[in-house]
């Protein structure tokens, strides 16, 4: 980590607007990006097998945020940029790609759209994708798998906060039903595995979130689908209940506990006489 804070103090540092050596402070600066991109490649000529995927990724992370556009903005260096995220949401290891999506998040925030759009663009449909793939296939998820896909709805909400109005309607399309996908059916909770538990209950709470956050959107989408509409109010009115219950629960145990004495007497009165 100490590296990485050195490594933005360096990206940031004011020398890059110094109109008397701005020019070579981005030239320097752009040097040394194409060789952190130079060493995330394998060599098998010289047994060199890459960077470690995620300091790559957290390198590449501090560049892209910190530094100026005139540096990551540079087509033949922003291109290798994006092919590193890209092999890391495709890699096998699930932690990986968490740490991928949760550096995107980011990137996709970053506040010169000149940045971030390029990045929006040749990643987003790749997140999009695995979504799809998930919901098709929720039931083997296992619960580091359903931590990649919370991740990954994470990053497409980004999207639709980021979005103007006919965009989002459009990812909320896609986003509503992939989240509703998710939701088990009322019989099924109590016999499915943890993981897909804890898929269900992100995906309600966010669709919970959503509704009020873009109710004429939402309620168009809700009404174009019975099945839609009718899967997530089961789920809503099973949540509702469970809650009630476990708040009636909690209220027994409450009252329990107070009807025992709180204050026992020491003394043995059994052979007490008068």
């Amino acid at each position: 980590m100490a590296a990485l804070h050195a490594l933005k103090h360096l990206v940031s540092h004011p020398l890059a607007h110094d109109s008397r050596c701005a020019k070579q402070w981005v030239m320097l600066l752009c040097s040394t990006l194409g060789t952190i991109l130079d060493f995330a490649k394998s060599d098998s000529g010289v047994d060199w097998p890459g960077m470690d995927e995620v300091v790559t990724m957290l390198a590449l992370a501090v560049f892209i945020m910190s530094s100026p556009p005139a540096v990551v903005c540079v087509t033949n260096l922003q291109e290798p940029c994006i092919s590193v995220f890209r092999q890391a949401l495709q890699s096998d290891h699930c932690m990986v790609r968490i740490k991928c999506l949760q550096t995107l998040l980011s990137i996709f925030q970053h506040p010169c759209r000149r940045v971030a759009t390029p990045y929006i663009q040749g990643l987003s449909p790749i997140v999009i994708e695995h979504l799809y793939v998930a919901a098709s296939t929720k039931d083997t998820l296992t619960e580091t798998q359903v931590a990649v896909v919370v991740e990954e709805m994470k990053v497409v909400e980004s999207l639709v906060q980021l979005a103007d109005e006919t965009h989002k309607f459009t990812l909320l399309k896609i986003l509503v039903p992939i989240m509703v996908s998710y939701l088990l059916e009322v019989t099924a909770v109590p016999s499915s595995s943890r993981a897909l538990k804890t898929l269900h209950e992100y995906a309600l709470q966010r669709l919970i979130k959503i509704g009020p956050q873009h109710p004429e959107s939402f309620r168009s989408i809700m009404s174009s689908s019975s099945q839609l509409k009718s899967r997530l109010s089961e789920a809503v009115k099973h949540s509702q209940q469970n809650t009630m219950q476990a708040n009636q629960d909690k209220m027994q145990t409450t009252f329990s506990q107070a009807a025992v004495p709180t204050i026992k007497l020491k003394m043995d009165f059994s052979n007490f006489t008068r």
